[in-house]
């Protein structure tokens, strides 16, 4: 039996609204949809915008977790987001 070890990465847009409240686009899978959704976006001031990566595992490999990264896709201030030295998330992976 031939296992496809394949692995790769989900995608999804993330709005905060000031209040704390959370808007998600769902998880998709091409970097095409990703491009469309974030063009669609009708950027607000007051809300924050990410972009969050998620890992995907085959089936042998699952019991490895998953791990979700975050993404920035505004310049703006906001109590989630300060900058940081992200080399520690590349080393752990």
């Amino acid at each position: 039996m031939v296992h496809d070890h394949s692995h790769g990465s989900e995608y999804q847009v993330k709005i905060v609204h000031e209040d704390g409240t959370e808007l998600l686009s769902g998880w998709m899978t091409s970097e095409e949809r990703v491009v469309e959704a974030v063009a669609a976006i009708q950027w607000v001031a007051g809300k924050t915008y990410w972009l969050q990566e998620r890992n995907v595992l085959c089936t042998v490999c699952s019991n490895m977790g998953y791990r979700i990264l975050e993404y920035p896709l505004t310049d703006t201030a906001s109590s989630r987001y300060s900058p940081h030295d992200s080399r520690y998330l590349r080393a752990g992976g």
